[in-house]
């Protein structure tokens, strides 16, 4: 970046996915340049329709609860470790609560997985499952209580659109560059990338059961924020600014 930053000045036009971008253009080429801020919206139907899939009604206060990841197992770059290291501080005095891990492997991500698992302790309540298939992934997005998505850098996953889209909450990192839709939907939490913060705030929502149907109502907001009509009016108000 410090190479290219005399390049970067001379671009008229910024377009950023979400507010934490905008803050590190602005940080490298100061707030004089123009900037717009337009995500990605709902992923292209296939041949399985997310919301023809029949999800379990979602939990109630006291009841065991199932967070999920998933996507590629890329262990460093979606925090696959900080995530087994949060939830495994937590996991014994949430009884029941279990998490999911899915998705298909990725440059020896399944020794990795399985080495973070036993050191965590938290073996019996961590379910690693691999790659599924279209009808199997919505399965398990609409029957999760929560996708839970800890990027340590995004654009925005087509996974926490995919669980928006049938109304399924998120706690996802800011580095997914969607912190600040969820935020203002309220259809989730945001979490910083440690563990210590991942831990405090799995409990806090399985342990607020208003919380959690604030975060299904917001998700279903979202979901409206993501229709490709609205994200397209976001990208035409943008270019304009080129004249």
């Amino acid at each position: 970046l410090h190479l290219i930053r005399p390049m970067l000045r001379r671009v008229r036009l910024f377009h950023v996915f979400d507010d934490r971008e905008r803050g590190s253009v602005e940080t490298w080429l100061g707030r004089e340049i123009d900037i717009f801020t337009a995500g990605l919206g709902l992923p292209e139907k296939s041949k399985v329709s997310a919301r023809q899939v029949v999800a379990r009604p979602r939990q109630s206060t006291g009841e065991p609860m199932t967070l999920l990841y998933f996507g590629r197992n890329d262990v460093y770059q979606k925090g696959l470790d900080i995530l087994i290291d949060g939830f495994a501080r937590v996991a014994q005095t949430l009884k029941g609560c279990r998490l999911i891990i899915a998705g298909r492997p990725w440059r020896g991500s399944t020794k990795r997985l399985e080495k973070a698992i036993k050191l965590s302790g938290a073996g019996g309540s961590i379910r690693v499952v691999g790659p599924v298939s279209e009808n199997r992934k919505y399965e398990l997005l609409a029957n999760a209580s929560y996708l839970i998505y800890l990027s340590r850098w995004d654009g925005p996953p087509r996974p926490i659109r995919a669980a928006l889209d049938i109304g399924t909450p998120v706690i996802i990192s800011p580095e997914t560059n969607m912190a600040s839709m969820v935020n203002g939907c309220n259809a989730g939490i945001v979490v910083e990338l440690n563990a210590e913060q991942v831990a405090q705030g799995i409990q806090m929502v399985v342990e607020n059961g208003e919380m959690r149907a604030k975060h299904s109502r917001g998700a279903k907001m979202a979901r409206n924020q993501l229709e490709w009509d609205r994200v397209a009016e976001a990208y035409i108000a943008g270019y304009r600014v080129l004249g």
